[in-house]
Order: C-alpha cells, then sequence, then structure tokens
C-alpha cells in the first residue's frame, strides 16, 4: 500500500492526497492487527443500545428505566412466542349464547372494595343460599 502512494504522488497533483487517502494506511494496519470487520463490528450493540436509550423514561434512574423496559420486552417476547398454544376454556364474561349463573363461573374486575356491615352480609348469603340453583339438592 505504502508502494502504490507514492508511485500515486509521482503522478497525480498534491491536492488529490487528502486524509482519505492517507486512511487507507491505517485500514491496512487495523486488517493486521484486529482482524476482519465482522469480528470487530460494533453495529449490533450500537442498536441494543439504541433500544435501551428508548426505554428511558425517568431521567434520574435511566438504569432502572432501562431494566424495567427489558423486562417488559423480554415478558412480552415470552408471552408471544410461548402462550400462542394457549386455548380459550372458559368465558368470564356471558355472551348472548350462554345462560347466566353457570356454577363455577366468576365475573372479574376493578371494582371498589368497601366494608359491608355483618346484617347485610347475611342477608346476601341467605339470598345466594335460597335462589341458586345449583345449591338446590345442598338446600334440601
Amino acid at each position: 500500500m505504502v508502494t502504490t502512494l507514492k508511485l500515486l504522488e509521482w503522478e497525480l497533483p498534491r491536492a488529490f492526497f487528502d486524509v482519505m487517502t492517507h486512511l487507507c494506511l491505517h485500514v491496512v494496519e487495523k486488517l493486521v492487527i484486529c482482524g476482519l470487520v465482522h469480528v470487530r463490528w460494533m453495529y449490533f450493540i450500537e442498536c441494543a443500545l439504541k433500544t435501551f436509550k428508548a426505554y428511558v423514561q425517568n431521567k434520574v434512574r435511566p438504569e432502572a428505566s432501562m431494566a424495567k423496559g427489558y423486562i417488559y420486552d423480554e415478558t412480552i417476547g415470552f408471552v408471544t412466542k410461548y402462550m400462542q398454544e394457549f386455548k380459550h376454556v372458559r368465558c368470564r364474561i356471558w355472551d348472548a349464547y350462554e345462560k347466566e349463573g353457570v356454577c363455577g363461573e366468576m365475573l372479574e374486575g376493578a371494582g371498589i372494595k368497601f366494608i359491608v356491615p355483618k346484617e347485610y352480609h347475611d342477608l346476601a348469603h341467605q339470598y345466594v343460599l335460597t335462589n341458586t340453583s345449583c345449591l338446590a339438592t345442598w338446600v334440601r
């Protein structure tokens, strides 16, 4: 490479040789020292760091935000990959074709919690025991 550049200096004007032509010398040295480019390529690490940087929501504790975002990303990856075989066996919300009050079904939701007085609790318990069809055998 050095010999080639020396020969080019004889034929071409000095303005042709800038930093980029000088860089060719150092690229060859780097190949000898470090090896091929794909061995020391940082592109994938830089892409991962860009993703982690996008997770930052709290500027005071960026590491915690990155860890939280990484955990969310891994969880979503796990769910989409391994939970695709999940079969829905029972509806929690009754649809038009299903009878209400089938034993064993339970509606879940984020309701408001409050304390029921003892007398109301006993009345509700008595109502459920006397008006539920699946408990008729136990009431008898």
